[in-house]
């Protein structure tokens, strides 16, 4: 055990004329080997406090850079997030745009021929009736070409052209579906042109005798035969018009 009476210099300490340095590094008590001479335990002395100066600065070197390191991390961080939120913006804005930009497209074709318009909406009405989706292009459904129809469609009223007119299924599309037979319900055959008071008067009515005529009889319904359709319903001026 040291003691003040053996004390030389602050850590060194004189034990049966041996000189032994005492010092902590890291919590620890460090005992020097008993030297001859004072310089070589002053030597020692200075050699292991350079050491224990030395790591400290390393240490403390270390945490700045760590800490300017993270620093940096996390001002690129931050400088993405801005940069993705303003890229998200400009792409909301280019949406915003864009989209004004084909409704305007899509009206303005709309009006010059609503005709293709009505069609597709018509075809995805009847191939989704039941929870299915539409997998064929319009014109497969029609068993036509969309000018083909358009002839048909003109065919059976001169005033088609004015755009006043609906698409009426002659056989109404649930029919079709509760028959299993779906994908007949949009042959050009089965598509008549009614105005909007008259398609909405007939609703899911089976056509009348005069109607069904003028459907190809390989894609009536499945089960409907002409005994089954009336002649003329109430309040029709015609087995055709109301």
């Amino acid at each position: 055990m040291t003691s003040k009476e053996n004390k030389i210099e602050p850590c060194i300490y004189l034990m049966s004329s041996k000189y032994y340095v005492y010092t902590k590094k890291q919590g620890k008590t460090l005992v020097s080997p008993g030297f001859d001479l004072l310089s070589d335990a002053r030597e020692w002395l200075a050699t292991h406090k350079g050491q224990r100066a030395q790591s400290v600065i390393n240490k403390k070197a270390s945490g700045a850079l760590g800490y300017k390191c993270v620093n940096i991390l996390v001002k690129s961080a931050l400088r993405r997030v801005v940069c993705l939120a303003h890229e998200r913006e400009h792409k909301r804005d280019v949406q915003i745009i864009d989209g004004k930009h084909i409704r305007a497209q899509k009206n303005a074709r709309y009006h010059l021929d609503p005709l293709p318009t009505k069609l597709r909406a018509m075809v995805r009405k009847a191939l989704t009736a039941d929870g299915g989706r539409k997998c064929i292009k319009t014109e497969a459904s029609l068993w036509c070409s969309i000018d083909g129809l358009r002839t048909h469609l003109a065919n059976q009223n001169v005033n088609y052209a004015d755009g006043n007119h609906d698409i009426d299924h002659i056989f109404p599309i649930d029919v079709y579906v509760e028959r299993g037979d779906k994908q007949n319900a949009n042959h050009y055959s089965n598509l008549q042109p009614l105005t909007a008071f008259e398609n909405g008067s007939k609703k899911d009515k089976l056509p009348t005798k005069a109607m069904a005529a003028k459907v190809d009889p390989a894609f009536w319904p499945n089960g409907i035969t002409m005994d089954m359709l009336t002649d003329i319903y109430p309040g029709w001026r015609t087995p055709l018009r109301m």
